[in-house]
């Protein structure tokens, strides 16, 4: 799988059945909604069934080069001209990758909440950062 048509693909794992989680796509390419494939024959794209979470293999095996489908951004599907454009890609990313909490465990007991939240600022806005201490360990 890649995430447009074209670019190094990443081999993911499939489950039992030979499906596809969903999940285990949007966690290497977040956002995705989908996958697609260009026939070898007729050379035309084709979509990949989502049933029940799943992505189901097409008629003819898993054998082809797939791509990511994502959802429509500003209400523009994804055409030639914005491929070529990075800022694209960074405007997509930036709708799917806002988080609205996150919680990091394993922190060195000396790290202060001033500092947590100036590493993570690297990543985006930080609009609280708070650690939690158990009083007796």
């Amino acid at each position: 799988v890649s995430e447009d048509e074209g670019e190094d693909i990443i081999e993911v794992p499939m489950e039992n059945d030979s499906t596809l989680l969903l999940s285990t796509l949007s966690a290497q390419f977040p956002g995705a909604c989908g996958l697609k494939y260009r026939h070898p024959e007729s050379k035309a794209l084709r979509g990949v069934r989502l049933l029940e979470e799943r992505l189901v293999s097409p008629d003819e095996g898993w054998d082809f080069d797939f791509f990511c489908s994502f959802p429509k951004v500003d209400g523009k599907r994804k055409s030639s001209d914005l491929l070529e454009s990075s800022t694209y890609k960074t405007k997509r990313l930036e709708v799917f990758r806002k988080c609205s909490d996150l919680i990091v465990l394993g922190l060195p007991w000396k790290t202060t909440e001033d500092e947590l939240r100036d590493h993570f600022s690297m990543y985006g806005q930080v609009l609280m950062a708070q650690i939690k201490k158990d009083i007796k360990t």
